[in-house]
């Protein structure tokens, strides 16, 4: 039997599974999909575009080539992502990244923050020629920069303060005010009837 041309259906429809499986999988487990579950799904619709391959007549060994040659054209990328993932542990121990963002703290105007970590991680990635070096190196360090940042903290704290408000009750209250009164009379003291 010689192999037929998936029909639109037959391409589209291991998608749509793969993008079911992946939020039946977030929705069930939430973040703890990643610790396993997610392979799970990966796996299972992987396994369901190989039934929509068998049945328009592919054998298991083009299946099988087809699968070993997507995985050696992806192999540079995984590699690229090993390494990042040892140079960011690396730098971390080192003290490395804790060190860039002490100085970066020091050294960015937050007015001009935003744009000097997009300046700077252009001219990395663009030096490095690896935008997952930049953003698993750098990216790191902008994030605690950007998390320590005190106008961080601040607009942190507002935010906060307002949430912690409901909505109809203005911030400060006729309560408030009688609270105060209160505990201001009741430190003045009172005469008692019997020395009149």
């Amino acid at each position: 039997m010689t192999p037929r041309p998936p029909s639109l259906l037959d391409a589209v429809l291991p998608v749509v599974v793969l993008i079911l499986l992946i939020a039946l999988t977030i929705w069930l487990f939430g973040i703890s999909a990643t610790d396993g579950p997610l392979q799970v799904a990966l796996l299972l619709s992987a396994a369901f575009a190989s039934l929509i391959a068998f049945k328009n007549g592919y054998t298991v060994a083009a299946v099988a080539d087809a699968a070993v040659r997507g995985v050696s054209a992806a192999m540079s990328a995984i590699f690229i992502l090993l390494a990042v993932g040892a140079l960011i542990g690396t730098w971390n121990m080192a003290g490395t990244i804790p060190t860039v963002v002490d100085y970066g703290i020091r050294l960015l105007n937050p007015t001009i923050f935003f744009l000097a970590t997009c300046a700077i991680c252009a001219l990395i990635g663009l030096v490095t020629g690896s935008s997952w070096t930049t953003a698993g190196t750098l990216g790191v360090a902008f994030v605690g920069m950007a998390s320590t940042s005190p106008r961080t903290r601040r607009s942190r704290r507002s935010r906060r303060s307002r949430r912690t408000t409901p909505p109809c009750v203005p911030s400060s209250t006729s309560t408030d005010a009688d609270r105060r009164s209160r505990s201001a009379t009741a430190s003045i003291p009172r005469r008692s009837s019997s020395s009149s």
